[in-house]
């Protein structure tokens, strides 16, 4: 398949499954998604969970790369799409009211003097990014500055926020680019609040949905998330989850 980033479209054609169970997925980010399983499985999924339960529907939930999550829906293997936005999928049924936003930061050493305030703001300067993800999609635009950035570095998604982190702090490269909300918690659990400076957003905040299948006979996914935010809401268990994940 045809590699692609952002915007994208695509048709999700999978549908509730005879067994009653959803599959759902997220791209690898916290706070957003995290690990399943574990008390703190991200704020999508233990809301969507908290949804479903209501419906006596389990579910099948698992992260992965931001492009193999729209890849796999293009296959029609998953249900629903965790933290995704209308342009990315447009042809998916979509929560009538987005979720949370994700913020596109830049982080660079406490040293470094950078001020953003446009694309020339990048400079010379190495720019690095995890492969395959919304921020590299986020930073297309580099592409048309005149000179371009030295470099733009694409970090495996296996590696992760450590390599990120890791070459930043080496001087391997000069600037990150990362969710506001991953690595504000990144950097509070790894103790790094000397370590790195955020330089602020280089892009608007994208407001994030839950997006289900548009097969016939699956618009009811839709009806239950947008019904059972608002019951989240009544009971106060959609407020303590987004202190949870410190998300807005």
């Amino acid at each position: 398949m045809k590699k692609r980033l952002f915007p994208l479209v695509l048709m999700l054609a999978a549908g509730l499954t005879q067994a009653g169970e959803l599959r759902l997925r997220g791209y690898d980010g916290y706070p957003y998604n995290g690990t399943p399983d574990s008390d703190h499985p991200g704020f999508f999924i233990e809301a969507a969970k908290a949804i479903f339960a209501q419906h006596q529907t389990d579910v099948s939930y698992n992260v992965v790369p931001w492009n193999a999550m729209i890849s796999g829906a293009d296959r029609g293997v998953y249900d629903c799409l965790l933290g995704i936005h209308p342009t990315e999928a447009p042809e998916l049924n979509f929560t009538r009211d987005p979720w949370t936003v994700m913020s596109p930061h830049l982080y660079v050493r406490p040293t470094d003097p950078m001020k953003y305030e446009d694309l020339n703001s990048f400079g010379m300067r190495r720019v690095a990014v995890i492969k395959d993800s919304r921020m590299e999609a986020a930073l297309k635009p580099l592409a048309t500055l005149k000179p371009k950035p030295k470099q733009l570095i694409l970090v495996p998604e296996a590696d992760g926020m450590d390599e990120l982190v890791r070459r930043l702090r080496m001087g391997e490269v000069d600037v990150i680019a990362a969710p506001e909300a991953t690595m504000a918690q990144y950097i509070k659990a790894h103790g790094l609040e000397k370590a790195i400076r955020d330089v602020g957003h280089f892009a608007d905040p994208v407001p994030l949905y839950v997006a289900c299948s548009n097969k016939e006979g699956d618009a009811n996914l839709v009806t239950w998330l947008n019904q059972g935010r608002l019951e989240l809401i009544k009971t106060g268990q959609w407020q303590e989850l987004k202190k949870k994940y410190d998300v807005e």
